[in-house]
């Protein structure tokens, strides 16, 4: 008798697993947040141990990913990848990004990869000028990152 081999799970294979339990820590008065989380691992072949790691992998809702894909104008079924170098391989000038994702299509992009919630890294922004194809949107995000911008950005 063969016996299967025990899942491995990692960041290109996570476990999928709903919250069974979430409990705010902090008091409405309080102005921060920490959230207590119990994962349904029931099923996955997964056993939690004290001193164990949990990452989180969340997704986007299907709502807000309809919404960015028609900001984009483009099928959600549209195939692409990222490149982080000119045409002919050279390297980028100015560019300190690596591919965030491997080829998808936008709706996956957006539904996985994306943080569609919350506005981008100020870190992130002056490497995404290096990509823009519109001199004044590089120039507005150089803009948003120095010390002018930053009553704009916040």
């Amino acid at each position: 008798m063969v016996m299967p081999m025990a899942t491995l799970f990692m960041m290109l294979n996570p476990c999928i697993s709903n919250v069974a339990v979430k409990k705010e820590l902090h008091t409405p008065e309080s102005d921060r947040s920490r959230i207590h989380l119990e994962f349904d691992i029931s099923g996955t072949g997964l056993a939690y141990e004290t001193g164990d790691h949990v990452g989180d992998y969340c997704v986007n809702l299907i709502e807000i990913v309809e919404q960015a894909g028609k900001l984009l104008n483009l099928p959600p079924r549209t195939y692409f990848s990222i490149h982080v170098d000119n045409k002919d391989g050279s390297p980028r000038s100015g560019s300190s990004l690596s591919a965030p994702f491997p080829p998808c299509t936008l709706r996956t992009a957006l539904t996985r990869y994306a943080d569609l919630s919350s506005a981008p890294k100020k870190s992130v922004l002056t490497p995404l000028a290096s990509y823009a194809s519109d001199p004044s949107e590089a120039d507005r995000l150089r803009y948003l990152v120095s010390p002018t911008g930053k009553e704009e950005y916040a």
